[in-house]
């Protein structure tokens, strides 16, 4: 028994009767996934949709979500990660290829990247993510002077 205590702390869980158990059994915890807490969060979103949430809204999250999965497709040749491996490089990389692969600016990437850290929130409030990967991430929006609409713009 001491054994599985000492796997369960070096693991960093919380140890428990049944967290003991399940290690001495072999009997793994379920594994969450990044995408999974994603789809779910937008399923929950898409039924608020003209009550807490606007179409638009619910559109910006799944475009955040399918980027992501291209993401992690393209880099981790994987096609979904575990929760506990997001980490500030994980971030940073999601990032650069916002602004390059998909070609957006660097206030829409990081108005993505403020949706996948809503996700990365939930993750750590239920306790499938112990550290945030988001601690040392700077997140500063660059100030944008569009100018005058002309006379045609207003028309249109």
């Amino acid at each position: 028994m001491g054994e599985h205590i000492r796997f369960l702390r070096e693991d960093g869980k919380e140890i428990t009767p049944k967290a003991v158990k399940n290690s001495f059994l072999g009997l793994e915890e379920e594994k969450r996934t990044i995408l999974q807490i994603f789809e779910e969060h937008n399923e929950n979103i898409k039924k608020l949709i003209n009550i807490d949430f606007s179409p638009e809204t619910y559109q910006k999250y799944e475009a955040c979500r399918r980027h992501l999965k291209e993401y992690i497709i393209k880099k981790y040749k994987q096609d979904d990660m575990e929760v506990s491996q997001i980490n500030y490089e994980f971030i940073t990389y999601f990032e650069t290829f916002l602004k390059t692969t998909k070609k957006n600016n660097h206030n829409t990437a990081l108005k993505f990247i403020g949706n996948f850290k809503k996700i990365v929130r939930i993750a750590m409030a239920n306790g499938w993510l112990k550290q945030d990967p988001f601690l040392n991430y700077k997140m500063s929006l660059k100030k944008v002077d569009r100018g005058f609409l002309t006379d045609d713009e207003l028309q249109a």
